[in-house]
């Protein structure tokens, strides 16, 4: 078995699955996908977006059928039945892409906040996603666990990073560096009296790690990937955002303009 499908494996945790239909953590990514890569195409301006997205999708389930056999073993092998679950839930994710940059209007105040906050969220619950499932949440209540992802882990640092990026987004602060180092400051702030209550209060910690060290102030005990993460996350998180929010409203910009009841719109 690889190294990558090892540090993988949590993605194939089954959540549902029937006759017909099939789905896992990797549906989650798939959805993701299908959303991330129409917004792609629609700020490249390409024409019937849908269907390019299906061909793209297409193409990946071939090469994900190839792999197996040159024994590279990067994914495991999949049923039919997975692979065409993955197309559709990859088509919902670009179905709601394109859902959202049809029915917002730039010249509407709430529904460009709207799309801020979505887009946040989507930030948030991204990062928090691959960050706390590629590092294997364990903690030393068995109510907090779960296999796959960890959804306690997952749930804060959600939150956690959601505050982060909205803090940074709404400081009146012209400087950049300057607000983004309030909103670090913030975070590191809330973190450390987050992990004091948990720790020594309700007794709860992370125990992935057994006898690993403290960060600071005998607070957030774990590896040293932990220590690195933990405070360089809103590096990570705020920079994810502002790619997001770049490529989605490049693409409903683009959107707005091809409409032939829209005026021209420019991009803030």
């Amino acid at each position: 078995m690889s190294e990558i499908l090892i540090y993988t494996s949590w993605l194939y945790t089954k959540v549902y699955q029937n006759d017909y239909f099939f789905f896992d953590l990797w549906s989650l990514v798939h959805c993701w996908n299908g959303f991330v890569l129409l917004v792609i195409l629609k700020s490249a301006k390409v024409r019937n977006p849908l269907n390019i997205l299906l061909i793209l999708l297409l193409l990946y389930e071939v090469v994900e059928i190839l792999i197996p056999y040159f024994a590279l073993g990067i994914f495991k092998p999949e049923t039919f039945k997975d692979q065409f679950t993955d197309i559709i839930i990859g088509m919902m994710g670009g179905g709601i892409g394109l859902t959202i940059l049809s029915y917002t209007s730039m010249s509407k105040p709430r529904h460009v906040n709207t799309l801020k906050i979505f887009i946040i969220f989507l930030a948030s619950i991204t990062y928090a996603f691959l960050w706390v499932g590629f590092y294997g949440y364990s903690y030393n209540i068995g109510f907090f666990n779960s296999i796959g992802i960890n959804w306690y882990a997952w749930i804060m640092w959600t939150s956690g990073t959601f505050l982060t990026i909205y803090l940074f987004t709404h400081l009146k602060i012209k400087i950049f560096l300057l607000r983004f180092s309030i909103a670090w400051i913030s975070y590191l702030a809330a973190l450390l009296m987050f992990e004091a209550l948990g720790y020594h209060f309700f007794s709860l910690h992370e125990s992935s790690n057994p006898g690993s060290l403290p960060l600071i102030f005998e607070l957030i005990h774990g590896s040293p990937v932990l220590h690195f993460m933990y405070i360089f996350s809103p590096f990570f998180s705020v920079t994810l955002f502002l790619g997001l929010n770049y490529m989605i409203f490049k693409a409903l910009k683009f959107t707005r303009e091809s409409s032939p009841t829209s005026g021209i719109l420019t991009y803030n």
